[in-house]
């Protein structure tokens, strides 16, 4: 599976609604993402020398799949593919970036476009960009296989979504 067909395969589970009073599908992406990256941080270590240290594989997995689901939520929503975010070049100080700052900022400055299916301007659109190509380059990958996340990630999703368990809480639905 590649990333292009990854992200397309994330729009069959995505039960969020498209549109309305508010760009659900981008705030609860990014919100999301920051969650699961919050979560990948506590169930690992990352060591001076920059190796990853976990005990429980299929968990971190798992977490970098979800990590995975948003970044290709958010980049349907914001017009950039995930083959994009591989072969973007890598911005220093990238990984510094506040999502949920660039996602208030919008909010407060731009609620036109949030309010609709536009998205993010491009003064926030650009720096969201550079700090998801970082994830997906640089960070996520440290952890484990990309396309192995990607791949249990949407089996994952695919059981769920046949289960009718993909709203909800927990790992294990």
């Amino acid at each position: 599976m590649n990333y292009n067909e990854y992200q397309l395969a994330t729009t069959i589970t995505d039960i969020r609604p498209q549109q309305g009073e508010l760009n659900i599908r981008l705030v609860c992406s990014v919100l999301g993402l920051i969650e699961e990256l919050e979560e990948l941080d506590i169930i690992s270590m990352v060591t001076e020398d920059e190796k990853v240290i976990f005990d429980d594989i299929e968990g971190v997995k798992s977490e970098v799949g979800d990590c995975l689901y948003y970044i290709a939520s958010i980049g349907i929503e914001t017009d950039i593919t995930m083959k994009e975010l591989t072969e973007r070049p890598l911005k220093p100080n990238a990984g510094d970036i506040s999502i949920a700052k660039l996602l208030k900022k919008t909010i407060r400055d731009y609620p036109e476009m949030i309010l609709s299916d536009l998205g993010m301007p491009k003064i926030y659109r650009e720096p969201l960009h550079d700090y998801l190509a970082w994830n997906v380059q640089l960070v996520l990958p440290m952890y484990v296989n990309i396309e192995e996340a990607m791949e249990y990630n949407i089996k994952k999703l695919l059981d769920r979504k046949m289960k009718n368990t993909i709203k909800g809480d927990g790992d294990k639905r």
